[in-house]
């Protein structure tokens, strides 16, 4: 697990001064120890835009087709070989019902072209593909989505996150139509980020991870939140203290602009400097064994996740990041 003390106080220069028994008292509790997104609403602009294109949403193409949202390519061309025939005007169908399973087809064509140049271009290949929708497929309840208590579960049993506040931001960056589940389209891309964005993705979401708010600003409030949840534990006055001698700290690094709050220019400034800040106030990226244990299951882990199919918890589908692991930071 990341320790945001650590972090805080390996790329701050404290020289001389001396900060009272209160923060080394906090640090040694470290070391012992709603808004939708900017980038939600781009993809649901995109969604918009292959909707108004082909005159039918996802879900209506879905149901035209009877196939789910996991958008499983030969799924789909059975089922529509199948209801275009069927609905054939010379075997005494409807042109009318031809022509919308037709368009259901193309729209549903469409969505995983897109979905597919999402995640090339966050390098993620065919093979790791059919991995996500088979974990997906394992974790989601009978409404074929993702509620808040598995998305935590595999946060804390894979990733290795386990901070309860930062776990619930996390579900909220993947949540994009703000629900409360996690549909396969919203893990889909936001796995893309979470496993194998860019730099300047992961920048943003870590940014919207601590923001918690939504206003675009990480303020002191919020850092003192999200360090006093992850660094105090129970209600000690003089650890409080220490909390507030490490926000002072990590805000002069972030604050560029010096107006008592971190702003996204501010945080990709400060983090261009120095990228240990990326996770100064809580883990929320998986390391990078964490990630290859999740994309490239063994045999063992197809065997659990076959279990999880039949009724065994799912916990069991993939691998639990062993806490002695080292953190091994990914860029």
């Amino acid at each position: 697990m990341v320790n945001p003390a650590r972090i805080i106080t390996q790329v701050v220069i404290v020289g001389g001064q001396i900060l009272g028994r209160a923060f080394i008292d906090a640090y040694r509790a470290a070391a012992q120890n709603s808004a939708k997104n900017m980038a939600g609403g781009a993809a649901v602009a995109g969604g918009d835009l292959l909707t108004r294109r082909t005159g039918m949403t996802l879900d209506e193409a879905a149901d035209i087709l009877n196939v789910d949202r996991k958008l499983n390519a030969k799924e789909i061309t059975e089922k529509y070989e199948h209801l275009f025939k069927a609905n054939d005007p010379a075997n005494g169908g409807s042109l009318y019902l031809q022509a919308k399973v037709f368009r259901a087809k193309e729209r549903l064509d469409l969505e995983i072209k897109q979905l597919s140049e999402q995640l090339n271009k966050d390098q993620i290949n065919r093979q790791e593909i059919d991995t996500l929708s088979r974990n997906f497929s394992a974790v989601a309840q009978a409404n074929d989505k993702i509620d808040r208590s598995h998305f935590r579960d595999m946060l804390a049993d894979i990733f290795g996150v386990d901070d309860s506040l930062i776990m619930d931001r996390v579900f909220r960056c993947f949540d994009i139509d703000a629900d409360n589940y996690i549909s396969f389209d919203e893990y889909m891309k936001g796995m893309s980020v979470f496993l194998k964005g860019r730099h300047e993705e992961k920048l943003k979401f870590c940014f919207r991870v601590y923001d918690i708010n939504g206003d675009r600003y990480i303020s002191k409030e919020e850092m003192f939140q999200m360090l006093k949840n992850c660094l105090v534990k129970g209600a000690v006055e003089e650890d409080e203290d220490g909390v507030k001698d490490l926000v002072d700290l990590v805000l002069k690094k972030l604050d560029e602009d010096r107006d008592g709050r971190v702003s996204e220019a501010d945080w990709a400034g400060a983090i261009a400097k120095e990228a240990l800040l990326m996770e100064a106030f809580g883990q929320c990226l998986p390391t990078r064994k964490a990630i290859d244990q999740y994309l490239n299951p063994t045999p063992e882990d197809v065997i659990g996740s076959a279990k999880a199919a039949a009724g065994v918890s799912t916990k069991t589908m993939m691998p639990r990041l062993p806490a002695s692991a080292k953190r091994v930071p990914v860029s």
